[in-house]
């Protein structure tokens, strides 16, 4: 049924096969965030929540860079991730935290850890499938660790919606 322009309900609905010569263009939340800066504080510790400086990419999402807080538009599942670089040869422990809190259930085990393994500076990375809902806040906490956040963005933090 095409009901386009008629009334604010109005929409495309296509069964079958879609044939586009051309690009369809996403407007999906997504971003891509790094903590870049040589001056203080580019050392990150165990209890603090990562304040990215740099917003490489934001698209239909809101970040706080005072609180280091990305704010989601839209409820569904995202791809989430993060890698970080240490100061030290350290054990570097991340977690994403929704709403201010680590909730294993909603972040289904998304939890980067890196024992320490004799370097100067160690990595950690991983990803997960998070479902967040509107109005929710996804930051990146420091559970044990630090993250070194020098001048060549050794750590970044990502997301994009999936469905």
């Amino acid at each position: 049924a095409v009901g386009i322009g008629k009334v604010p309900e109005a929409q495309l609905d296509v069964r079958g096969n879609l044939n586009v010569d051309g690009v369809i263009q996403s407007k999906s939340p997504a971003w891509s965030l790094s903590k870049n800066n040589s001056g203080d504080p580019y050392y990150v510790s165990t209890g603090q929540i990562i304040n990215w400086n740099v917003i490489n990419s934001a698209r239909g999402i809101n970040y706080d860079s005072t609180l280091g807080k990305v704010h989601i538009t839209i409820t569904g599942y995202y791809l989430v991730g993060v890698f970080a670089m240490t100061l030290g040869d350290v054990i570097l422990g991340l977690r994403p935290y929704i709403n201010g809190n680590f909730n294993v259930q909603l972040t289904r085990g998304f939890w980067p850890y890196q024992s320490a393994v004799g370097g100067v500076h160690n990595h950690v990375n991983g990803s997960g499938i998070v479902y967040l809902t509107a109005g929710d806040d996804i930051s990146i906490h420091i559970e044990t660790g630090n993250i070194f956040g020098g001048t060549n963005a050794h750590n970044q933090f990502w997301g994009y919606f999936i469905g």
